[in-house]
């Protein structure tokens, strides 16, 4: 890799190396905070720890810095030209939910949900 990134302690990213694609220049502001991080070959994404959204940066050439705006995420991972994510869905989110679902059940039940 000719670039590469850290997710510190705090919850900032910090980008270094190559910056031909945007990979270092077009990173998340320093005052953001994330709670995962992944790097591929020539972009990056992490998970904001505000809301759980995505935030990607650096080589677009195949639509792979381009993140859902959903809510949830837990965590990220790259190839070379895609990014899939896995969300935490809140029961009676998503597709494949069924609608005859009990209602009046106070429990909290979420399940994970890989998004491509």
């Amino acid at each position: 890799a000719r670039f590469a990134c850290a997710l510190w302690a705090d919850g900032e990213v910090s980008c270094w190396g190559a910056d031909d694609r945007g990979q270092v220049s077009d990173a998340p502001a320093p005052d953001q905070r994330f709670l995962a991080l992944a790097v591929g070959r020539h972009h990056a994404c992490a998970v904001r720890a505000q809301d759980g959204t995505v935030q990607c940066w650096g080589a677009d050439n195949h639509g792979e810095t381009a993140a859902p705006r959903l809510a949830g995420f837990t965590e990220v991972r790259l190839g070379e030209h895609v990014s899939c994510g896995r969300r935490r869905l809140r029961q009676g989110e998503g597709a494949g939910q069924d609608d005859d679902e009990d209602d009046d059940d106070d429990h909290d039940h979420d399940h994970d949900h890989d998004v491509h």
